[in-house]
């Protein structure tokens, strides 16, 4: 359970080429050193020896008069000892070990409980080749070993034991005696576990036999990020009735949907018409003479009672039908707010008829009239243009219609009233102003001024008197027409001045992007496992750092405005990953949430925050 984060960082030791006494040592993924190799002294009675023994006589090296020493004076062999105790202690983290006639020693381990498991590596077998048997190690240097029986004598080879029936045996071993058990079958040693379970408060298993005792096994050092494997359940692609159900990472199962309960009165029921019967599956109900099917014919009056407060939708294809409770009938209208309400064009085939049943004549249009409706004839309207004293060029420019309200102009004048231009049409002002008067007054002056709300505009456009609206305006609303100069695009928004002006503004997106000021975090503590993430708001510290700013110029307001908290984006564009883990945004807000999974060098680290104006 110690084993946490070793091994983690696989390196190879290396020897450089050796250049005279220097050596150089190389390290993988690592810088390496050289060291000098060379015997300073040069005292060739100094030099290093070593120990060699063979057989019972030991030696020293590089020494021609070393005097042999005889060793077997010393194999009496009675020291053969027993290790009494080899554990490890969850609770400190410490290994014990004992000797039979000697002392007791303790390792200290708990610098090593951190992080537990991290170091998963796996061993393999390579390709064997005759007696020769590679072994690799996940992220590791493998080995080879010799699996030969190298002491070439077969009365010393292998041998298990074999139990047939009662009898037991010894393998390889042709002249074995047979053991036979049957005397050893009095079965009095059965026993039941009386107590197997799990305590959560303790983080303790507890075992007892029937006959024996009682043990606990401490799994306190196991309860640490519980949870973690978070796993989803999923439905595969059904099969008639074999539905599989997946779960990430793991092995699913197909179960199977048919209906188990064998109850024949709780089935699935369908309805299905024929002719004028409307049939119920399953042995249910058939209702007889109602509405006709699709491409058929009632087969008598029907009545639907509409209970005075809800609506009958006749739903087809691009029309709906929708009939009131009130009675309105609605063409293409959900909610009509008369008798008849038709949302779009209609064509009538037949005639219309007024109050009377009368029909009309031609030339006749049907007028709304106090008592009805009525066919009426409209009178001749009669044109009259008055002359102008004093026009030099046409004494014909005042227009007045007499005993009606509809005139018509030739191809050579303006469209007539309440009708469409013919064509295009062009108006000669020859000097002069033309003056729309209605609610709100409209005039276009002789020098290509135009006014609305006021009858003496100075610009191109004025507006007086009321407010402009710019319909689904965005980028691109504003055109440069010195395509060759320093704004050949439309780039600008219009925006409107404290004195009304309109002014082009500029949209470049770094406008819209700034960095919050600078905001310390506390990383001087680990984040305990288990603990929730820690929360950081961003957009509470922009708002208290803005609002009350250390220093500022003379004319500066006291504070610098601020957005709403809905008006901004933000993202967080690069963070030290060897200090901060888990972090996320959380949604809009602005509020982070992060780890802290190691203190860094001298509480130094970084995160990079961006907001971005919506």
């Amino acid at each position: 359970v110690l084993a946490v984060d070793i091994d983690t960082d696989d390196q190879d030791l290396g020897l450089g080429t050796r250049t005279g006494t220097s050596q150089p040592i190389t390290i993988t993924d690592g810088a390496g050193v050289t060291i000098d190799v060379a015997d300073n002294d040069n005292d060739a009675t100094n030099e290093i020896q070593d120990l060699d023994l063979s057989g019972n006589t030991l030696t020293i090296t590089n020494n021609g008069t070393a005097t042999d020493i005889d060793l077997t004076p010393y194999l009496d062999n009675t020291d053969t000892q027993d290790i009494t105790q080899f554990e490890f202690n969850g609770g400190t983290n410490e290994v014990y070990i004992a000797l039979q006639d000697g002392g007791r020693d303790t390792i200290d381990l708990s610098v090593l409980a951190v992080d537990i498991d991290t170091d998963d590596q796996d061993l393999g077998l390579g390709i064997r080749t005759g007696t020769s048997q590679p072994i690799t190690i996940t992220d590791g240097t493998g080995v080879t070993i010799d699996v030969a029986d190298n002491d070439n004598d077969a009365t010393n080879e292998i041998q298990d034991l074999d139990l047939s029936g009662n009898t037991l045996t010894i393998t390889n071993n042709g002249t074995a005696t047979d053991i036979d058990l049957t005397p050893y079958l009095d079965n009095t040693d059965t026993q039941d576990i009386t107590q197997f379970e799990f305590n959560g408060a303790t983080n303790e298993v507890y075992i007892a036999l029937q006959d024996g005792g009682r043990d606990t096994i401490d799994l306190s050092v196991l309860a640490v990020d519980i949870d973690t494997d978070d796993q989803d359940l999923g439905l595969g692609t059904r099969t008639g009735t074999n539905q599989p159900i997946t779960i990430t990472d793991g092995t699913g199962v197909t179960i199977d949907v048919a209906d188990n309960d064998n109850d024949a009165t709780n089935e699935i029921q369908t309805l299905t018409k024929t002719n004028d019967q409307i049939i119920l599956s399953s042995g249910g109900s058939v209702i007889d003479d109602h509405l006709g099917t699709n491409d058929q014919t009632l087969n008598g009056n029907r009545i639907i009672n509409l209970n005075g407060i809800n609506s009958l939708t006749i739903d087809g294809n691009n029309v709906d039908i929708t009939i009131t409770p009130n009675g309105s009938i609605g063409f293409g209208i959900p909610n009509p707010d008369e008798e008849v309400h038709i949302r779009d064009d209609f064509r009538l085939n037949g005639a219309f008829e007024d109050k009377d049943g009368d029909r009309g004549s031609p030339g006749q249009v049907l007028s709304t009239t106090s008592s009805g409706t009525d066919w009426i004839t409209i009178p001749t309207p009669t044109v009259q243009l008055n002359s102008i004293p004093g026009d030099v060029n046409d004494n014909r420019d005042q227009l007045q219609v007499i005993g009606g309200n509809t005139v018509t102009l030739n191809d050579n004048h303006l469209g007539t009233y309440n009708q469409f231009l013919t064509a295009n049409r062009t108006i000669n002002m020859q000097g002069r102003s033309l003056t729309f008067i209605g609610g709100q007054d409209v005039i276009i002056e002789q020098d290509g001024d135009v006014g609305i709300g006021t009858t003496s505009p100075n610009r191109k456009l004025e507006l007086a008197n009321g407010r402009a609206r710019f319909s689904n305006y965005g980028g691109g609303g504003v055109l440069d027409n010195n395509q060759g100069g320093a704004h050949p695009h439309s780039s600008y928004h219009l925006g409107v001045m404290p004195n009304g002006d309109v002014v082009e503004v500029n949209t470049v997106k770094s406008a819209k992007i700034f960095y919050p000021p600078a905001i310390v975090i506390d990383v001087s503590t680990v984040t305990p496992g288990g603990a929730p993430n820690l929360e950081l708001d961003l957009y509470d510290e922009y708002v208290s750092r803005f609002s009350s700013p250390a220093i500022k110029s003379n004319s500066a307001p006291n504070s610098i405005p601020t957005y709403a908290r809905d008006e901004l984006y933000y993202y967080v564009t690069d963070f030290d990953g060897s200090v901060f883990s888990s972090m996320t945004m959380n949604n809009d807000t602005g509020v982070l949430d992060y780890r802290v999974q190691s203190v860094p060098q001298g509480n130094c680290t970084f995160i990079n925050v961006v907001f971005v104006v919506k």
